[in-house]
Formats: structure tokens, C-alpha cells, sequence
């Protein structure tokens, strides 16, 4: 009776120990915060990358249809070797949307990927060239520029309605 009672204690004990074993990892499994980036001016959002969690967006003055992309570090990395590449200069590409696609390429060009939200089609154009002569900038300007033309597409979707 002994041994019976000795192994039932053993099976209730290693039962315990896997049980608490089982919450202690879900509890300190948590999901990290997911961030987007809005363009609150055409109702779009992105998840945001973390290696360029300070990207900075702005709609170009003169086409309300281009929206061109920088991030802070860039900015001031750039500042610190004469470069150009503030926002306004698109050092990480722009994102562009038109209501045609097929007016962009009956026109001659070729179609660029590119995703439909609603009545419009969103295409990613990669910066036209370095902002800057420093090595340094242009390492990074190519890493974020590469990131951000990589995920923009997939991850771009409608933002939902604020709350008033």
C-alpha cells in the first residue's frame, strides 16, 4: 500500500510541477506591441518595421498623390555630414496612388507591383539616388530604403475609423 501511495504522490507531484511549468511560459510569453505608421491623409496604415521604427512620411506639397518617406535616424545621421536627406528629398522612397491603373500603363510604362485599397491602386518607388557622400548615411539610407520597399505593399492596408 505503501508503494502505491508513494507513487501516486510522485505522478500528483510531477503533474503539479508541469502544470505550473506550463503557466509560468505562457504567462511570460507575451505578444509585443504591433505599431503602424498612418497616412491619415488617404486612410492607410502599415505595420511599422523595427529597424526603422522612427520612419517619418510627409505628402508631397505639389502631388497629393506621392507621399515621400525619411526616418529621424537618417535625417540626423545626414545632418552631421552636409547630406540631404530630409523629407521633403524622399531619401527612402515614395509611395504613390492612382485611381487608373490602367491609364498608367496604357501610357507605355510598365506596371509596377503594386496593391489595391478601395478604389485605389498604392505603388512604392525606391529612392533615385544617395542623399548624402558619407558612407555611413548611404549604408543606412540603402538598409531602410531596402526594409521599407520590402514591407510597404504587404503590409498596407485600410486604417480603421477613428473615434470620436
Amino acid at each position: 500500500m505503501k508503494k502505491i501511495t508513494a507513487i501516486a504522490a510522485l505522478v500528483l507531484l510531477a503533474s503539479a510541477c508541469n502544470s505550473s511549468a506550463s503557466k509560468t511560459s505562457s504567462q511570460s510569453s507575451s505578444t509585443p506591441a504591433v505599431s503602424y505608421l498612418t497616412i491619415s491623409e488617404w486612410n492607410v496604415r502599415f505595420q511599422e518595421d523595427p529597424q526603422i521604427s522612427d520612419l517619418r512620411y510627409q505628402v508631397d506639397p505639389k502631388h497629393d498623390s506621392i507621399v515621400n518617406f525619411s526616418s529621424a535616424s537618417l535625417i540626423s545621421l545626414s545632418q552631421q555630414f552636409g547630406g540631404a536627406c530630409a523629407l521633403n528629398n524622399a531619401p527612402l522612397g515614395t509611395l504613390s496612388r492612382i485611381s487608373d491603373f490602367s491609364a498608367f500603363t496604357s501610357s507605355g510604362h510598365t506596371a509596377p507591383q503594386n496593391v489595391q485599397i478601395g478604389n485605389w491602386y498604392y505603388y512604392f518607388v525606391p529612392a533615385a539616388g544617395s542623399c548624402s557622400p558619407n558612407a555611413s548615411v548611404q549604408n543606412l539610407q540603402s538598409q531602410q530604403g531596402a526594409e521599407l520597399q520590402s514591407i510597404i505593399l504587404y503590409r498596407l492596408q485600410t486604417a480603421p475609423a477613428q473615434s470620436s
